[in-house]
């Protein structure tokens, strides 16, 4: 009897949710883009790293920088920017899933019910901003009125000089960090499947990554 071939995670689910994945490089490819598109338009940026609001220091995000961006909307605020990726078939938001950005809206509120207490109690003087946006693509709702904030304090003048597919800011935001998260899942996507198939050779996959489920991401 002919055998049914093994199910492979053609999506690729297992890979954004997996303790073993590097979510640290999604992560900092996002925050690169922010940097970069910042910085070319004259927005006073830096990473920084805030004592206080580092809760746990075994985990590898924390030791992360945020970004602080200074004279932020027309307050003229410091704002703190929390960047956060979040997969929406993963199984703490699927069944929660029911829009495109429902996910970058639900990982931005855990953002601020675990930050906001921490920068009250410290006296903090500065906004934090929580960059939700999903492995999909949906960038959250806060995220998007960022970008409109620093879009409205920037010299229109400069959209002169942009190229003809990101004639305005909030065009090249979306285009430039919606790529840069694409490529860090890729490079994530590719480096798992080399380290899996290595050690699936030797029989040495941890547990969870040797299911059948993704036996064609290892064959």
């Amino acid at each position: 009897r002919r055998k049914r071939p093994a199910r492979v995670d053609g999506y690729g689910d297992h890979d954004q949710v997996c303790a073993f994945a590097n979510k640290l490089g999604r992560h900092n490819r996002v925050q690169g883009a922010i940097v970069g598109l910042l910085q070319d338009n004259h927005v006073w940026v830096r990473r920084t790293t805030v004592k206080e609001l580092r809760t746990n220091d075994d985990d590898k995000s924390m030791k992360q920088a945020d970004l602080a961006v200074e004279l932020y909307g027309p307050e003229a605020l410091t704002a703190l920017l929390d960047i956060v990726v979040s997969h929406p078939t993963a199984a703490s938001y699927v069944n929660k899933y029911g829009h495109s950005g429902d996910t970058s809206n639900i990982a931005a509120s855990r953002k601020h019910s675990k930050y906001d207490p921490l920068i009250a109690r410290h006296h903090l003087k500065f906004q934090l901003i929580a960059c939700a946006i999903e492995t999909y693509g949906a960038f959250g709702t806060e995220f998007t009125k960022m970008i409109k904030t620093i879009a409205g304090t920037i010299d229109k003048a400069s959209d002169c000089f942009r190229p003809w597919h990101a004639s305005t800011f909030e065009q090249d935001a979306y285009q430039r960090i919606g790529i840069a998260l694409q490529r860090g899942i890729i490079s994530d996507q590719l480096a798992r499947a080399h380290a899996r198939r290595t050690l699936a050779e030797h029989g040495a996959l941890p547990s969870g990554c040797d299911s059948p489920l993704y036996e064609g991401l290892s064959a």
